[in-house]
Protein backbone atom coordinates (compact mmCIF):
# COMPACT_ATOMS: atom_id res chain seq x y z
CA UNK A 1 0.00 0.00 0.00
CA UNK A 2 1.29 3.49 -0.87
CA UNK A 3 1.88 5.16 2.50
CA UNK A 4 1.96 8.71 1.11
CA UNK A 5 -1.66 8.33 0.01
CA UNK A 6 -2.74 7.55 3.57
CA UNK A 7 -1.57 11.01 4.71
CA UNK A 8 -4.51 12.49 2.79
CA UNK A 9 -6.99 10.80 5.12
CA UNK A 10 -5.59 12.13 8.41
CA UNK A 11 -5.43 15.64 9.94
CA UNK A 12 -2.33 17.67 9.12
CA UNK A 13 -1.60 18.11 12.84
CA UNK A 14 -1.38 14.33 13.21
CA UNK A 15 0.91 13.56 10.28
CA UNK A 16 3.16 16.50 11.17
CA UNK A 17 4.01 14.88 14.51
CA UNK A 18 3.72 11.20 13.55
CA UNK A 19 5.15 9.30 10.60
CA UNK A 20 2.94 6.67 8.91
CA UNK A 21 5.13 3.56 8.93
CA UNK A 22 2.66 0.90 7.85
CA UNK A 23 -0.79 0.22 6.52
CA UNK A 24 -2.70 -2.88 5.56
CA UNK A 25 -6.24 -4.12 4.89
CA UNK A 26 -7.33 -6.46 7.67
CA UNK A 27 -10.20 -8.91 7.61
CA UNK A 28 -12.74 -8.27 10.33
CA UNK A 29 -15.66 -10.30 11.59
CA UNK A 30 -18.24 -8.36 9.59
CA UNK A 31 -16.19 -6.25 7.17
CA UNK A 32 -12.61 -5.45 6.18
CA UNK A 33 -10.85 -2.54 7.83
CA UNK A 34 -7.69 -0.49 7.35
CA UNK A 35 -4.98 -0.75 10.02
CA UNK A 36 -2.41 2.08 10.08
CA UNK A 37 0.82 2.19 12.09
CA UNK A 38 2.27 5.48 13.36
CA UNK A 39 5.72 6.35 14.73
CA UNK A 40 6.33 9.60 16.60
CA UNK A 41 8.72 11.93 14.81
CA UNK A 42 11.86 12.67 16.83
CA UNK A 43 12.02 16.29 15.71
CA UNK A 44 12.56 19.55 17.56
CA UNK A 45 10.36 22.64 17.25
CA UNK A 46 11.73 25.15 14.75
CA UNK A 47 14.44 27.37 16.21
CA UNK A 48 15.37 25.09 19.12
CA UNK A 49 18.46 23.00 19.80
CA UNK A 50 18.17 19.80 21.87
CA UNK A 51 19.73 21.20 25.07
CA UNK A 52 17.88 24.48 24.80
CA UNK A 53 14.58 22.75 24.13
CA UNK A 54 14.87 20.28 27.03
CA UNK A 55 15.88 22.95 29.57
CA UNK A 56 13.23 25.44 28.47
CA UNK A 57 10.63 22.70 28.23
CA UNK A 58 11.32 21.68 31.83
CA UNK A 59 10.88 25.25 33.06
CA UNK A 60 7.70 25.79 31.01
CA UNK A 61 6.18 22.56 32.32
CA UNK A 62 6.99 23.68 35.85
CA UNK A 63 5.02 26.90 35.57
CA UNK A 64 2.13 25.04 33.95
CA UNK A 65 2.10 22.62 36.87
CA UNK A 66 1.78 25.58 39.26
CA UNK A 67 -1.20 26.84 37.25
CA UNK A 68 -2.92 23.43 37.13
CA UNK A 69 -2.42 22.75 40.84
CA UNK A 70 -3.90 26.15 41.72
CA UNK A 71 -6.89 25.45 39.47
CA UNK A 72 -7.64 22.20 41.30
CA UNK A 73 -7.41 24.06 44.61
CA UNK A 74 -9.99 26.56 43.34
CA UNK A 75 -12.28 23.75 42.17
CA UNK A 76 -12.07 22.07 45.58
CA UNK A 77 -12.67 25.40 47.33
CA UNK A 78 -15.72 26.09 45.17
CA UNK A 79 -17.19 22.62 45.76
CA UNK A 80 -16.77 22.96 49.53
CA UNK A 81 -18.41 26.40 49.47
CA UNK A 82 -21.37 25.04 47.51
CA UNK A 83 -21.86 22.19 50.01
CA UNK A 84 -21.64 24.59 52.95
CA UNK A 85 -24.21 26.91 51.35
CA UNK A 86 -26.60 23.99 50.74
CA UNK A 87 -26.29 22.80 54.34
CA UNK A 88 -27.00 26.32 55.56
CA UNK A 89 -29.99 26.61 53.21
CA UNK A 90 -28.46 29.56 51.39
CA UNK A 91 -27.78 30.24 47.72
CA UNK A 92 -24.18 30.12 46.64
CA UNK A 93 -22.78 33.26 45.02
CA UNK A 94 -19.69 32.74 42.94
CA UNK A 95 -16.95 35.33 43.15
CA UNK A 96 -16.40 37.27 39.92
CA UNK A 97 -13.34 39.33 38.97
CA UNK A 98 -13.49 42.74 37.30
CA UNK A 99 -13.11 41.22 33.82
CA UNK A 100 -16.03 38.84 34.38
CA UNK A 101 -13.95 35.70 35.07
CA UNK A 102 -14.62 33.42 38.01
CA UNK A 103 -11.58 32.35 40.14
CA UNK A 104 -10.95 29.16 38.17
CA UNK A 105 -11.50 30.63 34.69
CA UNK A 106 -8.26 32.66 34.37
CA UNK A 107 -6.36 29.57 35.52
CA UNK A 108 -7.98 27.47 32.80
CA UNK A 109 -7.58 30.10 30.08
CA UNK A 110 -4.03 31.28 30.78
CA UNK A 111 -2.14 28.24 29.48
CA UNK A 112 -0.87 29.94 26.34
CA UNK A 113 -0.42 33.27 28.12
CA UNK A 114 2.24 31.71 30.34
CA UNK A 115 4.03 30.24 27.33
CA UNK A 116 4.32 33.64 25.63
CA UNK A 117 6.44 36.70 26.35
CA UNK A 118 4.52 39.79 27.58
CA UNK A 119 5.02 41.70 24.32
CA UNK A 120 3.36 38.81 22.46
CA UNK A 121 0.10 39.04 24.42
CA UNK A 122 -3.10 40.28 22.79
CA UNK A 123 -5.21 42.94 24.49
CA UNK A 124 -7.51 40.31 26.00
CA UNK A 125 -4.52 38.31 27.21
CA UNK A 126 -3.03 41.40 28.88
CA UNK A 127 -6.27 41.89 30.85
CA UNK A 128 -6.47 38.19 31.75
CA UNK A 129 -2.81 38.08 32.80
CA UNK A 130 -3.32 41.11 35.08
CA UNK A 131 -6.34 39.40 36.65
CA UNK A 132 -4.44 36.14 37.06
CA UNK A 133 -1.37 37.69 38.66
CA UNK A 134 -3.41 39.89 41.00
CA UNK A 135 -5.39 36.90 42.26
CA UNK A 136 -2.46 34.49 42.38
CA UNK A 137 0.85 36.28 43.18
CA UNK A 138 2.74 32.97 43.38
CA UNK A 139 2.03 32.31 39.71
CA UNK A 140 3.29 35.79 38.83
CA UNK A 141 6.53 35.09 40.71
CA UNK A 142 6.89 31.76 38.89
CA UNK A 143 6.28 33.47 35.55
CA UNK A 144 8.98 36.06 36.27
CA UNK A 145 11.45 33.30 37.16
CA UNK A 146 10.55 31.63 33.88
CA UNK A 147 11.22 34.86 31.94
CA UNK A 148 14.58 35.37 33.66
CA UNK A 149 15.61 31.82 32.76
CA UNK A 150 14.70 32.37 29.09
CA UNK A 151 16.79 35.55 28.97
CA UNK A 152 19.82 33.68 30.34
CA UNK A 153 19.49 31.02 27.64
CA UNK A 154 19.59 33.66 24.93
CA UNK A 155 23.17 34.52 25.94
CA UNK A 156 26.32 33.35 24.15
CA UNK A 157 29.02 33.81 26.79
CA UNK A 158 29.67 30.75 28.97
CA UNK A 159 31.19 32.54 31.97
CA UNK A 160 28.41 35.11 32.05
CA UNK A 161 25.77 32.42 31.70
CA UNK A 162 27.38 30.45 34.53
CA UNK A 163 27.16 33.44 36.88
CA UNK A 164 23.62 34.30 35.82
CA UNK A 165 22.41 30.71 36.18
CA UNK A 166 23.96 30.41 39.64
CA UNK A 167 22.31 33.70 40.68
CA UNK A 168 19.01 32.41 39.28
CA UNK A 169 19.34 29.15 41.24
CA UNK A 170 20.10 31.06 44.46
CA UNK A 171 17.10 33.29 43.83
CA UNK A 172 14.89 30.22 43.38
CA UNK A 173 16.21 28.66 46.59
CA UNK A 174 15.58 31.85 48.56
CA UNK A 175 12.08 32.23 47.11
CA UNK A 176 11.16 28.77 48.43
CA UNK A 177 9.00 28.26 45.36
CA UNK A 178 8.18 24.56 45.61
CA UNK A 179 7.77 24.13 41.86
CA UNK A 180 11.13 25.55 40.80
CA UNK A 181 13.17 23.76 43.46
CA UNK A 182 13.28 20.66 41.24
CA UNK A 183 14.45 22.77 38.31
CA UNK A 184 17.27 24.26 40.38
CA UNK A 185 18.36 20.83 41.60
CA UNK A 186 18.34 19.43 38.06
CA UNK A 187 20.49 22.31 36.83
CA UNK A 188 23.04 21.64 39.55
CA UNK A 189 23.04 17.91 38.86
CA UNK A 190 23.75 18.47 35.14
CA UNK A 191 25.77 21.66 35.56
CA UNK A 192 28.71 20.99 33.23
CA UNK A 193 26.57 19.53 30.44
CA UNK A 194 24.20 22.50 30.50
CA UNK A 195 27.06 25.01 30.45
CA UNK A 196 28.55 23.25 27.42
CA UNK A 197 25.63 24.62 25.44
CA UNK A 198 27.08 28.12 25.75
CA UNK A 199 30.34 27.11 24.03
CA UNK A 200 29.43 28.87 20.79
CA UNK A 201 25.92 27.53 21.46
CA UNK A 202 27.16 24.23 20.06
CA UNK A 203 24.78 21.29 20.32
CA UNK A 204 24.40 17.68 19.29
CA UNK A 205 21.55 18.61 16.96
CA UNK A 206 23.18 16.96 13.94
CA UNK A 207 23.62 13.69 15.82
CA UNK A 208 20.00 13.83 17.01
CA UNK A 209 18.79 14.50 13.47
CA UNK A 210 20.80 11.56 12.09
CA UNK A 211 19.48 9.33 14.87
CA UNK A 212 15.90 10.28 13.96
CA UNK A 213 16.52 9.49 10.28
CA UNK A 214 18.01 6.08 11.14
CA UNK A 215 15.02 5.24 13.35
CA UNK A 216 12.61 6.18 10.58
CA UNK A 217 14.64 4.18 8.04
CA UNK A 218 14.52 1.14 10.33
CA UNK A 219 10.77 1.56 10.88
CA UNK A 220 10.11 1.69 7.14
CA UNK A 221 11.96 -1.63 6.78
CA UNK A 222 9.67 -3.19 9.44
CA UNK A 223 12.74 -4.09 11.51
CA UNK A 224 16.19 -5.50 10.74
CA UNK A 225 17.07 -9.17 10.13
CA UNK A 226 20.47 -8.82 8.45
CA UNK A 227 22.48 -6.37 10.57
CA UNK A 228 25.51 -6.25 8.27
CA UNK A 229 23.42 -5.46 5.21
CA UNK A 230 21.45 -2.87 7.20
CA UNK A 231 24.68 -1.08 8.22
CA UNK A 232 25.90 -1.28 4.62
CA UNK A 233 22.73 0.47 3.40
CA UNK A 234 23.05 3.10 6.14
CA UNK A 235 26.59 3.84 5.00
CA UNK A 236 25.53 4.24 1.37
CA UNK A 237 22.51 6.41 2.13
CA UNK A 238 23.65 8.63 5.04
CA UNK A 239 27.46 8.67 4.75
Amino acid sequence: MELDVLKLFFPEELVSHFEITGGAIKQGKHRDYLEVEFTERNELPEGYSREEYEAKDFVEKTIQKARIDQRWKEIDRENKSILQARKAGKSFKLKVFSNGDTPKQPLARSRYILYKLPHQWTENQIVRAATLFKAYPDIEKAYKLHLEFRVIYEGKDRSRAENELMNWIQKVQKSENEYFQSVAESLLNHWSNILNFFNNRSTNAHAESLNAQIKLFRANLRGVTDTKYFLYRLQKIFA
